[in-house]
């Protein structure tokens, strides 16, 4: 038996590669209106090079084509509305 607590049906992760190498990547789920980003992360050598700007770029692009209106991030204490 499955519980719900271990069911990652609606987890996506997404890389972002620059010249073939992975350099950022972060974990999101959905619940309707609401996605949870509880991780990213960005290879050391390439911080501070606007790799995560990009990559949150591309997923809030995706989040909102998904009906997805508040981002949770659990670092954060309240949602963010974009």
């Amino acid at each position: 038996m499955v519980n719900a607590e271990d069911d990652y049906s609606s987890t996506c992760c997404l890389t972002l590669r620059h010249r073939g190498r992975p350099v950022a990547a972060a974990t999101c789920r959905v619940f309707g209106p609401l996605a949870e980003v509880p991780l990213v992360a960005t290879r050391e050598a390439c911080r501070r090079q606007g790799h995560c700007r990009v990559l949150f770029a591309a997923l809030e692009a995706r989040l909102l084509k998904l009906g997805v209106r508040y981002v949770s991030l659990p670092a954060a204490p309240d949602a963010v509305r974009f």
